[in-house]
């Protein structure tokens, strides 16, 4: 029993972790090419745009788009720190999360 309850959250953290992955591979490059042109911008056109890219990324898929959300933050902080930052100035805000709800 307690060998399939590791198998288990062995399998969960590894799926977690490749859709940590996947998700800051998507997101990533849209944070990067958004920080790049958003100098002379309104704060809200770069907000719209952040949305825009993410939803699009994810085909505007209400599920998957949940659980992005969910773990933007978690996942950018670390992969794109200095695009994610600059947005976040832009807009003055505290998260991603915030800037795409």
């Amino acid at each position: 029993m307690l060998v399939r309850l590791l198998c288990c959250c062995m399998g969960l953290a590894m799926a977690s972790a490749a859709s940590a992955d996947e998700l800051s591979d998507r997101v990533c490059p849209i944070l990067k090419t958004i920080a790049s042109g958003m100098a002379g911008k309104a704060d809200y056109a770069v907000q719209a745009e952040l949305v825009m890219e993410i939803g699009g990324a994810y085909d505007f898929d209400g599920e998957k788009l949940r659980d992005v959300t969910a773990n933007l933050d978690a996942s950018t902080s670390e992969t794109c720190p200095d695009s994610r930052s600059a947005i976040l100035r832009h807009l003055s805000m505290n998260s991603l999360e915030q800037a795409v709800r």
